[in-house]
């Protein structure tokens, strides 16, 4: 019988795995995300896990703008066409915040870690195929808007 302890580090493996697929996929589609990989001196094959992230600099809600604005309207950091939107959502800032065709908002967002007693935390998007990378803080990625990460 598997105990708890198997579907975490099941759970922590799986974070890991999409963790450094996703950092390999944006680098590859991303000016932004390969960018700012190169500035901290590191590669996407330098990603191995969730752990990884942690030595990229976090890019800050009000830098938003200044990036958006020097390259419109996402500041190189759109890793999927254009034309796969369904729609361009605009926030105070001002801010420009993609949706995919299928409904998904395609943004990364900042949460709390989970305590290890309460395990992984559920992803908004579980339901509909979504995995969190909460576990550290990081972001949630939902495999929904990006189903080649899964």
């Amino acid at each position: 019988m598997r105990g708890e302890g198997d579907a975490a580090s099941d759970w922590n493996a799986r974070q890991d795995q999409l963790a450094a697929r996703a950092v390999a996929y944006g680098s590859r589609h991303s000016p932004e995300i390969a960018g700012r990989l190169k500035g901290a001196g590191m590669s996407a094959g330098d990603i191995a896990g969730v752990a990884d992230l942690r030595a990229i600099p976090v890019l800050a809600k009000d830098d938003l703008p200044t990036l958006q604005a020097a390259d419109p309207p996402f500041g190189g950091m759109l890793a999927v066409a254009a034309g796969s939107l369904a729609r361009i959502f605009r926030s105070p800032g001002p801010i420009s915040d993609p949706q995919g065709a299928g409904g998904e908002r395609l943004v990364a967002s900042h949460r709390p870690a989970p305590t290890a007693a309460r395990g992984p935390a559920p992803c908004h998007d579980a339901g509909r195929g979504g995995v969190d990378l909460r576990s550290t803080g990081v972001s949630t990625i939902t495999t929904r808007a990006a189903p080649h990460l899964a």
